[in-house]
């Protein structure tokens, strides 16, 4: 069966070349996660992709860190996944890595009807669940 696109990172694969994504769901939430993960500049060609996430992990926690972060997000989820809908947002700190802070979005990919949440830990770490359909 062929792909909808390659899966990232890029894997080798016998069949095909690379590993191919081949279901809208996994192509809307790695879509999502590029425009979360990408650090502002990083995208060649479109220097205003990407929100950058892990770089509000390591700041102060404070409520401008939670607006500005939000803001930007929404606006490059309009602009480059506007099929996809934030949810809810919430942070917390870590009890044992003070200041630290984790991060859970919980999104509805809309064409499919699925929502699925995506927590993302103090180093990276991305877990993604689908929880429920519509």
């Amino acid at each position: 069966m062929a792909g909808l696109t390659p899966k990232i990172p890029l894997i080798l694969d016998n069949k095909q070349g690379y590993v191919l994504l081949e279901d809208l769901k996994d192509l809307a939430i790695q879509n999502f996660l590029l425009v979360l993960m990408t650090n502002p500049g990083e995208r060649i060609m479109d220097s205003s992709f990407g929100v950058g996430i892990k770089k509000i992990l390591f700041e102060n926690f404070t409520s401008y860190t939670i607006s500005n972060f939000e803001e930007s997000l929404r606006a490059q989820v309009s602009k480059y996944t506007p099929y996809i809908n934030i949810k809810n947002i919430d942070y917390s700190e870590s009890d044992i890595d003070q200041g630290l802070l984790y991060v859970k979005l919980k999104i509805l990919i809309a064409p499919i009807g699925e929502y699925v949440t995506i927590n993302i830990s103090k180093n990276g770490n991305i877990i993604t669940n689908t929880e429920s359909n519509i």
